[in-house]
């Protein structure tokens, strides 16, 4: 069989298991990734130079970073501003979308904003999913601004990087704020009518 149909074919089998077993996904990576390593798809030689490091300690520092954020009790404090200068639940919403994607900027943060989510759904009352839309919607489009505002910039620009191309942090914003500002601008209009 041929070596890429076979890592696209375990690549598969790994996304399909971390979904069905979420609780144990770390244990299906480094198993995915030793089934790699044993059938040769990767050389263990170039094992530990495949690994964007980059991606790894930053969503490692993120993972931290929300535990001790959920510790501090601030999702709570900012749940609670946040809905001391909103009206409603659809201005709560946007608040939470310009605010997320405003943090997105700098900081990896659909994860470290999801504490807060909760706690603005549990104050007012109702589903948290609504304002998960205004999460998404701010937090993955914020993520656009700068090249460390998400995960995928990161791995992008490493791969560039191996590839010989240098990306500027003032090139990256530059393109990064007008598309961000259209996008974010169009996610919340349709939030807007959606719960007008």
């Amino acid at each position: 069989m041929n070596t890429m149909v076979l890592a696209l074919i375990l690549f598969v089998a790994m996304y399909v298991l971390l979904l069905i077993f979420s609780e144990k996904r770390w244990i299906i990576a480094l198993a995915a990734a030793g089934v790699f390593l044993a059938l040769g798809i990767l050389p263990a030689g170039n094992a530990l130079s495949a690994i964007n490091w980059n991606v790894l300690m930053m969503l490692t520092g993120t993972m931290v970073i929300v535990e001790l954020f959920v510790q501090s009790k601030m999702p709570l404090r900012m749940a609670e501003e946040l809905l001391n200068i909103t009206p409603n639940v659809k201005w709560a919403i946007i608040a939470l979308s310009l605010f997320s994607g405003l943090i997105s900027a700098f900081v990896d943060n659909v994860a470290t904003m999801l504490p807060v989510v909760s706690s603005i759904a549990s104050m007012m009352k109702i589903e948290p999913y609504l304002f998960a839309f205004g999460l998404l919607i701010g937090a993955t489009l914020g993520g656009n601004i700068t090249p460390v505002g998400a995960s995928a910039n990161i791995a992008g620009i490493g791969i560039l990087q191996k590839e010989g191309y240098q990306v500027s942090t003032r090139d990256f914003i530059r393109i990064g704020i007008p598309f961000t500002l259209i996008a974010a601008l169009a996610g919340a209009t349709v939030i807007w009518f959606i719960w007008s």
